[in-house]
């Protein structure tokens, strides 16, 4: 991926083979300065001045707004794609159980919740070094899920679309 973006710096050949065959944006750009309304405008294909989207709260599904629009995930799965998500893809809860089963054959959310694995861990912590074994941490048990579901839909005779919402870095500002 690393040499897919021009940086030549960065040692990553699995991902530089992956992105030789898969689609890669070269020039993605967010929105809105909040990751909720950039979430809905991604997933919905709309602006956030469409979704009604500008905070925490609401989702391009709330009532009459979108309820009817066909998400990104959703038009694989409509179109016999096997589809799984985990973690942040949405904010936690908008849409109600991050539209599944609407838009996902599969949502996966490390610990079972889209709560931290570490005791008061949250989206903010500070990313420290840690003596704490990798599997306490969100993106790792997040990583490892994803991973898992990559060699399922592999194994599948059929197309995939899978979507990771990793929580690092996410900074407040």
């Amino acid at each position: 991926l690393a040499a897919a973006y021009g940086q030549t710096h960065l040692v990553t050949p699995h991902l530089d083979k992956f992105a030789s065959t898969a689609l890669t944006f070269s020039r993605a750009m967010v929105q809105f300065s909040h990751c909720s309304p950039s979430r809905n405008s991604f997933l919905s294909g709309r602006s956030p001045q469409r979704t009604k989207t500008y905070n925490f709260i609401n989702s391009f599904r709330d009532k009459g707004v979108g309820e009817n629009w066909t998400a990104l995930p959703e038009f694989s799965k409509n179109n016999d794609d096997y589809v799984a998500g985990g973690g942040k893809v949405d904010h936690p809860g908008r849409p109600p159980n991050n539209d599944f089963p609407r838009s996902w054959d599969v949502y996966f959310k490390p610990n079972g919740d889209d709560g931290g694995c570490r005791e008061n861990e949250t989206i903010y912590s500070n990313v420290c070094p840690s003596d704490e074994p990798l599997s306490s941490f969100y993106d790792w048990v997040l990583a490892n899920g994803t991973v898992a579901q990559l060699e399922l839909a592999s194994s599948m005779d059929k197309p995939f679309f899978i979507a990771a919402g990793l929580r690092r870095p996410h900074r407040l500002w």
